[in-house]
């Protein structure tokens, strides 16, 4: 009795706040300084504990490999919370990703434990899109069109992609397969990266056929052996060359030949292309020897 005597040190609890020692009987035990006078009865000293404001957590948003082997970490971000209390890690968007709620690895929502150990984490995947091929408009029209290339592979967001071989036509130059729009695919470019694609499903690459303006073609010239007969010899052979598909007139290509006249031709008018052939031929002079 009438001893001073020290409250003790405050009691300590991970993630949590002491409020302090508080007599909470008899009432004339009074602290001061961290001391007090020892009543004539027991002192009951009552502390309590509120939980931090302030523990740390963590969130985490991971992205799919293009490989599609596993994930990696895009983007974390540190916070804090309430000891004891439940945490949720928001969904995010990402242009060319889809959240994928089963990944393993997955925790939307956990209690932030004291010691600051809570990690929340989401998973999300690639996208996929497909390639598909098409002739522009003024292409279309030509005949004979090698076949489109197929490709059904789905390539993620980001994953390389190797483009189609070019494709052949006789009498016109290709220019390459190419994409329209944000240009992602210039002509003769071999590889890109897989983009969102404007429509959000295919990535569309277009070929284009130009005539050339070289395309050889052959004027064969016949002279008639004997007159009145359809029995014609190969006399003269010669070499042009046009645009794909320009119309010419063989009559256009005729020689003189002493003792001949022009007859007729074999086709009169065609379209150049490699192998057009023009016959052209000549028919005897006939001449009347007259008796005076």
């Amino acid at each position: 009795y009438g001893t001073s005597v020290t409250v003790g040190a405050d009691a300590t609890a991970p993630g949590y706040a002491f409020s302090g020692w508080r007599v909470e009987a008899p009432v004339e035990a009074v602290v001061t300084g961290g001391q007090f006078t020892m009543p004539a009865s027991d002192v009951v000293l009552v502390g309590s504990f509120t939980a931090r404001t302030n523990t740390p957590y963590r969130i985490e948003y991971y992205w799919q490999n293009v490989e599609g082997d596993g994930y990696t970490l895009h983007e974390g971000q540190n916070l804090t919370g309430v000891t004891d209390t439940t945490a949720t890690i928001p969904v995010r968007t990402y242009a060319g990703f889809h959240l994928n709620p089963t990944a393993s690895g997955t925790l939307t929502e956990g209690t932030i434990t004291a010691d600051g150990q809570l990690v929340l984490r989401r998973y999300y995947d690639r996208n996929t899109y497909q390639v598909k091929y098409a002739y522009e408009a003024s292409s279309s029209s030509i005949s004979n069109l090698p076949p489109l290339p197929e490709d059904t592979t789905a390539y993620r967001y980001g994953a390389t992609v190797t483009v189609k071989p070019d494709v052949s036509r006789a009498d016109y130059d290709f220019i390459g397969w190419y994409s329209k729009g944000s240009s992602v695919v210039a002509a003769n470019t071999a590889t890109f990266t897989m983009p969102i694609p404007l429509n959000g499903q295919y990535v569309t690459l277009w070929g284009e056929f130009f005539a050339k303006s070289d395309v050889p073609f052959t004027i064969e010239h016949y002279l008639q052996n004997t007159a009145g007969t359809d029995d014609y010899r190969l006399a003269v052979t010669a070499k042009s060359h046009g645009v794909t598909n320009a119309e010419v007139t063989a009559e256009a290509y005729k020689r003189t030949f002493t003792g001949y006249t022009f007859a007729h031709a074999e086709p009169a008018t065609g379209k150049i292309q490699t192998g057009l052939v023009l016959k052209l031929y000549y028919n005897l002079n006939v001449h009347n020897v007259t008796y005076k």
